[in-house]
């Protein structure tokens, strides 16, 4: 260090510079991020955690708590409503997914390829009532139900979550 004090001077000044910037890099710049929103979007205010900048993008509707990610659904599943008749028999299957089955009661018996919430009404049924339902996926997000229904209210249910689940109800109605 005695003859050119300078070297060690400049080599202390250029450390202390390089940890300031990687300070100013790493914490600086208040979380902003330009590159974010898109058009019809709006930044939503920036928070931090454990000094990690989080951005997000709010819809252009403004509702408070909406976020996305600038990516479109490919369909939205909306379930029906069934209404259960006051007066007969009736089968009601329910399934985001496809189905088939049968069911069988006196003279009469159907077969069913489906998907979603059905009623599949039992015109001339007997005293006893036998159906048979599967998944025709290996869901095991969803439950099929299938539920027996008499004038109004529910006799038998079944439900099953398996993967290519079926589901078998007998009984008298």
């Amino acid at each position: 260090m005695g003859k050119k004090p300078w070297i060690s001077i400049a080599t202390i000044a250029g450390m202390i510079i390089v940890v300031v910037i990687a300070l100013v890099y790493f914490w600086g710049g208040n979380g902003e991020t330009t590159s974010l929103p898109s058009p019809g979007l709006s930044p939503v205010q920036s928070s931090s955690v454990q000094g990690i900048p989080v951005s997000a993008v709010r819809a252009s509707s403004q509702q408070p708590g909406v976020l996305t990610y600038g990516v479109a659904p490919e369909s939205i599943y909306e379930p029906t409503q069934v209404v259960i008749p006051v007066k007969g028999i009736f089968i009601k299957v329910s399934y985001r997914g496809g189905y088939e089955g049968s069911y069988t009661s006196g003279s009469e018996t159907q077969e069913i390829h489906n998907s979603g919430e059905r009623l599949f009404e039992i015109e001339h049924p007997g005293t006893s009532v036998s159906v048979s339902f599967k998944k025709q996926d290996n869901s095991a997000k969803q439950a099929l139900v299938v539920e027996v229904w008499k004038d109004g209210s529910m006799i038998k249910t079944a439900s099953t979550s398996l993967p290519s689940g079926e589901i078998n109800i007998n009984g008298d109605i």
